[in-house]
């Protein structure tokens, strides 16, 4: 807000250049210059924004209708020839994607999905109770916890996307559950 209330995200300007311009940005630093962007909401915007804008091979890939976070990967099936790098285009992540790469090969990763460290810190005394009589067991002072999240980046082998369900919107979570259950390593 206010800019993602007329641009869509991706346009969102951060220091002079737009959002998505960033991310690509750090793709060519490491000499990864082939992008496809999935496009719906807004999609007129995006494609005029890049028009005449040379510095990025792009190739829009366009859902009639929206298909989820996962959903739109399935357009990729006969345009990627080998392992593949997703990301949201809300999120910069400060990594190098040669040693991610790297690290998804070596490993045999089927899927990779980048977390960070997140630490909760509950501002409140957290009272644990048995639920059968409401008696206290015990309180702790100001607890805190540490997750992992998932940052929107991911390493996929293109082998993978034929278990994305045909014509039918999914979303990541949804598409890496899965996987899991047709117990991919990820």
């Amino acid at each position: 807000e206010p800019f993602t209330s007329i641009l869509p995200k991706p346009l969102a300007p951060i220091n002079n250049k737009t959002l998505i311009e960033h991310i690509m940005s750090n793709f060519k630093n490491y000499n990864l210059n082939k992008f496809f962007v999935t496009i719906n909401y807004k999609k007129e915007i995006i494609k005029a924004y890049f028009k005449d804008n040379n510095n990025y091979k792009i190739h829009f890939l366009e859902e009639k209708k929206p298909k989820g976070t996962a959903g739109s990967l399935r357009l990729l099936k006969n345009k990627v020839s080998s392992d593949f790098i997703v990301t949201n285009c809300d999120i910069l992540v400060d990594i190098n994607f040669h040693h991610l790469l790297d690290f998804h090969k070596k490993n045999k990763f089927d899927f990779t999905l980048i977390a960070s460290k997140k630490k909760l810190k509950i501002p409140y005394g957290v009272c644990e109770v048995n639920q059968k009589n409401m008696c206290l067991n015990k309180i702790t002072e100001k607890p805190e916890y540490n997750f992992f999240v998932n940052t929107g980046l991911y390493v996929i082998k293109k082998n993978v996307l034929k278990f994305l369900p045909l014509n039918q919107s999914i979303d990541m979570n949804e598409y890496i559950n899965i996987l899991l259950k047709k117990n991919k390593n990820i």
